[in-house]
């Protein structure tokens, strides 16, 4: 059997894809698994053991391109995890004997922001709703987290990095892809964890959030590093799994730290369980408020809608996080 699993984005999405990678190698341990994904996700996704191949996706090529290089492949089925303009198409173009295809539920979701009718009660999360996708080929879910592997060189660069780094590691994830998923007062959380336990906070972000994370790390004081750069995903990876605990909003970076085995703590505001992107795993402590505006978005806005300036997150405290911190690692 030859196998072609299609989510070409975002990261947080991605990486939500392997609990179905694992239920797929589970149930046909023989068969040749490609994952086809953008380039700027391919390196993250390369080094999972479910997987034999990855083909990345080039945005800057006709789809029919594509779809030509996949019919050449002459896979037995499509498992279309993101069912969008895009991989629909390139579904069909792979000419497969059988394609399945992820249930978005987007009408229940329009509901549920719009209307505040909850129709997604029974709905797992992502994870869960992928393997859903294959549940007639034998598919089940083993309950656990998302998991990435990196290589060990990028280990021993991590170590060599850090080397001069005084531990303990607090990873903050500051960033967000809209302003209305970003927590106020991680500037504050850095300055009580250093203050308390000593050691070093590392600010994890994109090349773009450069100077969003050094405004943060500057608040903080000495104890406080911006990682915010162009570093391999693969590295930002491996640092996150050398802290002893991560806090971090609705990211694709705080999935990576739930990934990589790291003590996560989650915080959540406009988005809500049912919407089915709540990190999962023992190792996993999600902080949200219950507010009759929430859900208010799928991925994000830059203003709050109710005009509530934000209440849903800034009104999870410091000693909140804090606490969580503690309960999830014991510091």
């Amino acid at each position: 059997m030859k196998f072609l699993v299609i989510r070409l984005s975002s990261m947080g999405d991605v990486i939500l894809t392997t609990p179905f990678l694992r239920a797929l190698r589970r149930r046909f341990p023989e068969a040749e698994v490609h994952f086809l994904t953008k380039a700027l996700y391919a390196g993250l996704i390369a080094s999972h053991p479910a997987l034999d191949r990855v083909l990345s996706f080039d945005e800057s090529a006709p789809l029919r391109e594509t779809g030509r290089r996949l019919r050449g492949e002459r896979y037995d089925a499509v498992f279309d995890l993101h069912k969008n303009l895009r991989s629909i198409p390139l579904s069909r173009m792979a000419r497969s004997g059988r394609v399945f295809r992820i249930h978005k539920a987007t009408l229940r979701r329009r509901l549920l922001i719009n209307f505040k009718l909850d129709l997604l009660k029974n709905r797992g999360d992502l994870p869960a709703v992928c393997i859903e996708t294959g549940a007639g080929l034998g598919l089940t879910d083993d309950g656990g987290p998302p998991d990435v592997h990196p290589p060990v060189e990028f280990s021993r660069k991590a170590d060599a990095a850090l080397a001069e780094i005084t531990p303990p590691l607090w990873g903050l994830i500051p960033v967000a892809s809209s302003w209305n998923k970003r927590w106020p007062h991680f500037a504050e959380l850095g300055r009580r964890l250093t203050k308390r336990f000593g050691g070093t906070c590392l600010l994890f972000g994109g090349p773009d959030d450069a100077g969003f994370c050094g405004s943060i790390a500057a608040e903080i004081g000495p104890g406080a590093i911006s990682f915010a750069d162009g570093r391999d995903l693969l590295d930002a990876a491996v640092f996150l799994r050398r802290c002893a605990v991560v806090v971090g909003n609705d990211t694709g970076l705080t999935h990576l730290a739930t990934a990589v085995g790291t003590p996560t703590v989650a915080l959540f505001g406009p988005t809500t369980r049912q919407l089915g992107y709540f990190p999962r795993g023992a190792q996993t402590r999600v902080l949200e408020l219950e507010m009759d505006c929430r859900p208010c978005t799928k991925n994000g806005l830059e203003r709050c809608p109710r005009r509530r300036d934000l209440a849903c997150l800034a009104e999870i405290t410091v000693g909140d996080v804090m606490e969580a911190c503690w309960t999830l690692t014991g510091a």
